[in-house]
């Protein structure tokens, strides 16, 4: 019984680390994501919260250009934005 626990226990600790890797890699590309709108407008995006912020990088913006492209699955039916997890996210720019 022991040994099926810790069988139990390193899964769940794989598939977590799995998590947190894609999550790490988005958050990466959502910077991607923002660096290329930054060269294609001279200024970062304007935007109100992260559901806004994730239309302007998918095309919503006045060029119409893709600076992302989600995954099934990434956002909820209000537009926000998911992490692996699949707990909303916040995006704000410092300035």
């Amino acid at each position: 019984m022991p040994w099926a626990f810790l069988f139990l226990c390193s899964c769940f600790n794989l598939e977590n680390q799995a998590k947190s890797s894609k999550t790490k890699a988005e958050f990466s590309q959502f910077i991607a994501a923002c660096a290329s709108y930054v060269q294609e407008y001279g200024t970062p995006p304007n935007f109100q919260d992260t559901s806004e912020f994730a239309e302007l990088i998918t095309g919503d913006n006045s060029k119409r250009i893709r600076f992302y492209s989600f995954s099934e699955g990434s956002r909820d039916d209000e537009g926000q934005i998911l992490d692996a997890f699949g707990v909303p996210i916040q995006i704000e720019l410092m300035q």
